[in-house]
């Protein structure tokens, strides 16, 4: 009760500094909103987040963490193609986060578009050679193009970066059974097993 009180000042003291003080910095305020929708998502309530992150980027278009959580929440809702278009305004305002460019890569193979896709998981691994994730999605995308020696090149680059990356050697195996390698998947399959013997 007495957060939620907390909630409602920080919203009253928002509005008095827009009425009271128009000519203050609309990005001072913008960040007032980014901090309460961060409150929200904090608890859980990721619609009032969205709420207050759209407020935010409607004073500040250019707020990048703003872009980028209205992104992260409708991608989980699902949104495909609306986190595509917040993702992509996020990346308009800073080309160096490799979390955007991966998150659009995922937004891209959900859509199909497997060459945009490939683009961005490239341009992760640019940015952090060591992102495990952007390569086995890159592996994943060069199958869907039937292109296997460079799916077959990333999955083992991701386990020899990361030994214990199991969706690497788990992809690798049935990459090789897909081919009718059987003798090359035994390996991968083992080392799989031993991370997830379940």
């Amino acid at each position: 009760m007495k957060h939620s009180a907390s909630i409602a000042l920080k919203i009253l003291c928002i509005f008095s500094c827009c009425l009271l003080n128009a000519s203050d910095d609309l990005k001072t305020v913008a960040n007032e909103y980014y901090n309460l929708a961060d409150t929200f998502e904090g608890e859980g309530n990721h619609e009032k987040a969205a709420t207050y992150y759209k407020r935010t980027i409607a004073l500040d278009p250019d707020h990048f963490h703003a872009l980028f959580k209205l992104g992260t929440i409708e991608f989980n809702k699902q949104n495909i193609d609306e986190a595509t278009d917040y993702y992509q305004k996020a990346l308009a305002k800073n080309q160096s986060s490799p979390q955007v460019q991966f998150n659009l890569g995922i937004c891209y193979l959900q859509k199909q578009t497997y060459d945009l896709a490939e683009e961005q998981f490239k341009k992760t691994i640019e940015l952090d050679p060591n992102h495990t994730r952007a390569r086995v999605n890159l592996g994943h995308v060069f199958e869907k193009q039937n292109n296997h020696e460079q799916a077959i090149e990333q999955y083992k680059k991701t386990s020899d970066i990361d030994p214990n990356c199991f969706d690497a050697y788990y992809r690798l195996g049935n990459l090789y059974k897909h081919l009718e390698q059987l003798e090359q998947a035994i390996e991968p399959y083992r080392a799989a097993y031993n991370l997830r013997p379940e």
